[in-house]
């Protein structure tokens, strides 16, 4: 098992001015070999469903081992100041089972976080997304917009 401390970075931009159900792939952000990619469509839409895709991908020169203590693979959170108004694993359910997984070099892994309600009102959020592996990736924070 590879001992490595990974620290991964999630790049948001502000959502808005996009056709529907057009992806938005934001720029990866590189980190000890892994790059970390969110996708979601535009506009994120108050009350519609969303879907949340990360994609870590080994652009380093070893394998890297991500240990998870559930089967919660990431998180998104939308926040205003200090109150919280949107987090993607509120109120779900996940396996409390340990599992390893590894990204061989050049290899990406996708997980999407689905949501049936994005249940928000219109306006600007704090978005805070995390990968929930065992080595504490950093969350990172971008303004985004939600429309009506």
């Amino acid at each position: 098992m590879l001992a490595l401390a990974v620290t991964l970075l999630l790049v948001m931009s502000a959502c808005g001015g996009g056709e529907d159900d057009e992806p938005v792939v934001l720029e990866p952000n590189q980190e000890e070999g892994l790059t970390l990619t969110l996708t979601h469509t535009e506009p994120l839409r108050a009350r519609a469903p969303v879907t949340w895709t990360v994609q870590v991908r080994n652009a380093g020169q070893e394998a890297v081992v991500l240990t998870f203590s559930s089967g919660q693979r990431g998180d998104v959170v939308l926040a205003q100041g200090s109150a919280e108004r949107y987090r993607w694993s509120s109120g779900k359910t996940f396996t409390q089972a340990l599992s390893e997984m590894s990204v061989d070099p050049g290899q990406t892994e996708s997980f999407e976080l689905k949501d049936d309600t994005l249940e928000v009102e219109p306006g600007q959020y704090d978005l805070v997304a995390s990968l929930k592996s065992q080595l504490s990736p950093t969350e990172v924070r971008q303004a985004v917009i939600v429309s009506a």
